[in-house]
């Protein structure tokens, strides 16, 4: 199985105005959309394993109700489902990331420190949150950088010096300051998944 990292610019203030906002009306407009089918295909990945069904877990998300606490990866997933439904986020391009090893992170934060950027690329799986979402097992890994810092990421790169870079990991590397700099230029967090 090939595990790789999904980036997303996400506007984080209107998606969280959707996330618990208690609306019926906007619940059953989304369900209706790509997200609704997408939900039901969640519902044969996790079939079997206890809990809500995707469409339950999509309820409690954007009606604000109670999680329940073992189904983390469902919740995870529905959200990644809606990022890639609604018109709050847009996918960016991951063809240096997907599909990649986790211990390459560990390199590419090498080669960036030799450029002079001080960023460890393993935190889009695990730092920052959307919405509190009940813990994670295993996968999805969700990271989180707010707008403002993806801005100050974008400004780090940009003055970071590309010749100390290995030629192996310099266009994942031009990737990733792509995604900081969509960030910067739209005024969007980064959300990414990583499994």
């Amino acid at each position: 199985m090939s595990y790789g990292l999904m980036p997303y610019s996400v506007d984080l203030a209107e998606l969280r105005s959707v996330l618990g906002s208690g609306s019926e009306q906007t619940l059953n407009a989304l369900l209706r959309s790509s997200w609704g089918r997408e939900l039901d295909r969640l519902d044969d990945l996790f079939d079997g394993r206890g809990g809500p069904s995707a469409r339950e877990a999509a309820r409690h998300l954007l009606l604000g109700e109670e999680y329940h606490q073992r189904s983390g990866a469902l919740y995870a997933y529905c959200l990644k489902a809606l990022l890639e439904a609604h018109d709050c986020a847009s996918f960016l391009p991951n063809g240096e990331w997907y599909p990649v090893r986790y211990d390459w992170f560990d390199e590419v934060r090498g080669e960036l420190k030799d450029g002079g950027v001080s960023f460890d690329p393993a935190s889009l799986t695990y730092r920052g949150q959307v919405v509190p979402l009940p813990s994670v097992d295993d996968f999805p890994q969700i990271g989180c950088i707010e707008a403002d810092r993806a801005a100050e990421l974008a400004a780090e790169f940009d003055a970071m010096n590309e010749d100390r870079i290995d030629p192996q990991a310099l266009d994942c590397v031009r990737e990733m300051r792509g995604w900081f700099r969509e960030c910067a230029r739209t005024g969007r967090g980064l959300v990414t998944y990583y499994h």
